[in-house]
């Protein structure tokens, strides 16, 4: 079996991305435009109605302003600093946590007690510690605040040690 081209009628081309044959389009031909009447058309009176006022709402613009790093993720993001490889999106917001659960903690412990430093005067604040650096804070502010919390206990009990 071998291939053959197809036969087109007279008139007609051989389309050859296709493989078939297309006909000439007829060409239109101009018709006539005759003039129509125009027919006059009755009006009818239209009722008036109150068109409410529309507010006009100004848009603000609002511009690009410099955002704070509270986290201070600029030093994180360097490898080495807060983990060994440069930390993922995800361990980012994980890290965020724990800085803001140490922060939480330090709010309650000077509840307890006054004397306790803010955490930005800390040789290691949360924003600059190690990934598991900063677990180990958590866990040391926990004990620190059940131990308070259980010589507040004990104080209201009037028990000394």
């Amino acid at each position: 079996m071998s291939y053959s081209k197809p036969k087109c009628e007279k008139g007609s081309k051989l389309m050859r991305t296709r493989c078939e044959c297309k006909k000439p389009a007829k060409k239109k031909t101009a018709k006539r435009k005759t003039a129509k009447k125009k027919t006059a058309k009755r009006k009818t009176a239209k009722r008036k109605t109150a068109k409410k006022k529309k507010t006009v709402k100004k848009k603000t613009v609002k511009t690009a302003k410099k955002k704070k790093d509270v986290y201070q993720e600029h030093w994180a993001l360097v490898r080495g600093q807060y983990s060994h490889n440069v930390p993922s999106k995800n361990q980012l917001k994980v890290r965020r946590k724990r800085i803001d659960e140490a922060y939480k903690l330090y709010d309650k412990i000077k509840k307890l007690d006054k004397t306790v430093p803010p955490p930005k005067k800390w040789r290691y604040p949360p924003e600059y510690c190690y990934n598991v650096q900063l677990q180990n804070m958590i866990k040391d502010l926990r004990k620190e605040l059940k131990g308070l919390e259980l010589d507040e206990k004990e104080a209201k009990n009037g028990i000394r040690v």
